[in-house]
């Protein structure tokens, strides 16, 4: 949550400076007319539309990193973890979890992991099977059967991250 208000608090700032600069060139502008300076005019003219422009672009990206955040959130709450461990792993943990804790088969699983990370099945598939020194959806399959088997395998594919497989995966 703090860097999401820290990204926040630096578009606030980016927005006020540029909205000062644009009041300081509009008085620019007050003056060089009461001079009658046209030419100054025009010129900042031109620098409060570039001022403005990146006003909208900058709300724009604001808004855009709010959703990313309440996407990211929303995925969080349905108990996707991407703040650890590689994909391969990551798809491997949910696809677990689920067939362990949840009860799923194994089909219903990818298809859920896959929906939640807004992938095609088959790379879910893949990180079930070929990524992993599999040939086939039943090896997996076979390997689940024997859960602290299972966890040793992982641990040997993935030893770097033992502790998050072992958090994931032991009840």
């Amino acid at each position: 949550m703090q860097l999401r208000e820290e990204v926040n608090t630096a578009f606030e700032h980016l927005i006020e400076l540029a909205e000062r600069t644009m009041e300081s060139l509009k008085q620019e502008v007050r003056d060089a007319t009461d001079r009658e300076d046209y030419n100054e005019v025009q010129r900042l003219g031109r620098r409060l539309e570039v001022i403005q422009n990146f006003i909208v672009e900058i709300k724009d990206l604001q808004g855009k990193w709010g959703r990313i955040w309440t996407d990211k959130e929303l995925l969080n709450e349905r108990k996707i973890s991407f703040t650890r461990g590689d994909a391969t792993l990551r798809q491997i943990l949910e696809v677990t979890k689920l067939m362990w804790y949840e009860g799923r088969n194994y089909t219903s699983a990818v298809n859920e992991v896959a929906e939640r990370l807004g992938i095609k099945r088959t790379s879910v598939l893949d990180k079930t099977t070929r990524r992993i020194g599999l040939r086939t959806t039943e090896e997996f399959r076979k390997l689940l059967q024997d859960r602290s088997g299972f966890i040793r395998f992982l641990v040997r594919k993935f030893p770097h991250q033992r502790n998050l497989i072992e958090t994931e995966l032991l009840p």
